[in-house]
């Protein structure tokens, strides 16, 4: 297979997931442990596409703070209700 072929399948590829992500994040609304998740994974997809595309497009920042704040969130929730407790630890 020749390199540009390859790199046709690839944007190909890149762009069906991004759809897909796009499909993933209306079905789970608010739901912060998954959108987390394919916010990030779309964002690293935004990326590649961008580098293979050799494009300025700098979406991808804007989807991986979108996944950053759904991961912090996260944390703050667990925080919260489950307290790390380390009791006769080293780690304290």
């Amino acid at each position: 297979m020749q390199k540009s072929s390859e790199k046709d399948l690839a944007i190909i590829y890149l762009k069906e997931a991004i759809l897909n992500f796009n499909q993933a994040v209306q079905t789970i609304k608010d739901e912060l442990m998954w959108n987390a998740f394919i916010q990030y994974n779309k964002a690293r997809a935004q990326y590649i596409l961008s580098l293979l595309l050799q494009s300025n497009d700098k979406t991808w920042e804007t989807t991986m703070k979108t996944a950053i704040d759904y991961r912090l969130k996260l944390v703050m929730i667990l925080n919260h209700y489950c307290p790390l407790k380390i009791a006769n630890s080293s780690l304290k």
